[in-house]
């Protein structure tokens, strides 16, 4: 139930999405993001069938699609209990039904998404993902697939992953980076002072260094190329889009002017 079914199809994401949205017997939305938790109701009746839990990633002029097809908890507890009474006939029972839902649900999710390869065939082509310059314009589209990226007019949004497979969120955009988890918010680029890999094993980091209190964000469950990738592009978004340091260095005496007029107008 826990094993994850790779594919992938010629389609954009969009598509995708919308094959599952119309699929007759997968009831459910995708959300943001490109992930999916969907409902499998076939047309006979079969309560071990299992839901459809994913999602999508734009990939090799397709999209690979993650899926797993676990039980509701509600059902596994049930089985287990009824297993216990009945010296594990239930268990069989619950085994052979959950795995003919499996197989449907496995092939209805094949026909919404269009799928042409498959497992270890879908994660091949996946691969070969072109990935762009970190240091250009719109990178963030192509960026490395262990990022997991969702790009949106005002944002690139990272899933990033550390060695022991605890994750967390990175938001780039023009006005600053924020990281998911922490009470500080978003970063202004202004204050963002430099960017850098640190390799302290077991686990890397991306330093953030700030005029405050630098932030770290563990990265070690990711290729190190993929790290590299990340420390470039950020520095490069730091690059672009923090002012030059006379002008910083103007903006914030006009800032504390402008809060010494306030102070002596209260």
């Amino acid at each position: 139930m826990g094993a994850t079914h790779y594919l992938w199809s010629p389609l954009s994401p969009e598509l995708v999405e919308r094959g599952l949205d119309e699929a007759s017997q997968l009831t459910g939305v995708v959300g943001e993001e490109g992930q999916f938790k969907l409902k499998y109701s076939p047309s006979s009746r079969n309560s071990w069938s299992p839901r459809v839990v994913g999602r999508l990633y734009a990939a090799a002029g397709g999209t690979l699609i993650e899926a797993t097809y676990p039980l509701h908890p509600v059902i596994v507890i049930f089985s287990f209990v009824h297993g216990m009474m009945l010296f594990g006939l239930s268990w069989m029972i619950a085994y052979f039904a959950y795995r003919s839902a499996l197989n449907a649900a496995r092939e209805e999710v094949e026909l919404a998404t269009g799928a042409t390869l498959f497992d270890l065939q879908a994660r091949q082509r996946a691969s070969e993902h072109p990935v762009s310059d970190p240091t250009t314009p719109g990178a963030a589209t192509g960026a490395p697939l262990s990022f997991h990226v969702a790009t949106s007019m005002d944002a690139a949004r990272f899933t990033l992953e550390a060695a022991s497979g605890k994750r967390s969120r990175l938001a780039v955009q023009s006005a600053g980076v924020e990281v998911g988890g922490t009470e500080r918010g978003l970063v202004d680029w202004n204050d963002l002072l430099e960017v850098e890999l640190v390799e302290e094993p077991p686990e890397n980091h991306i330093l953030l260094r700030t005029r405050d209190q630098p932030l770290r964000i563990a990265v070690g469950g990711h290729p190190e190329a993929d790290q590299l990738w990340l420390v470039c592009y950020l520095s490069a978004r730091n690059a672009r889009w923090s002012e030059a340091e006379a002008d910083r260095e103007r903006s914030e005496a006009e800032r504390a002017q402008l809060s010494a007029m306030r102070s002596r107008n209260e």
